[in-house]
């Protein structure tokens, strides 16, 4: 597979386009991962930002899937 930013191929026209192609979405982050070997650490603030204030940060080490609500319609 060819490498290249994960933006590249999130974009229109790239390897994934559309809500249907969720799982190849998560599918290509973790390769992504799996090829830089790098773990970025978690903000606090944009993890509560996004997902809520009651919401816990997951475990160092676990996998972590967005699934947009009403962002893929747009």
């Amino acid at each position: 597979m060819c490498m290249g930013s994960v933006e590249e191929k999130l974009k229109p026209g790239g390897l994934i386009s559309g809500a249907h192609n969720i799982l190849e979405g998560m599918k290509l982050l973790k390769e992504m991962q799996d090829h830089t070997g790098v773990k970025k650490p978690i903000n606090s603030e944009l993890w509560h930002a996004c997902a809520g204030p009651l919401v816990t940060l997951p475990q160092v080490g676990s996998l972590v899937y967005y699934f947009p609500q009403g962002h893929s319609e747009q």
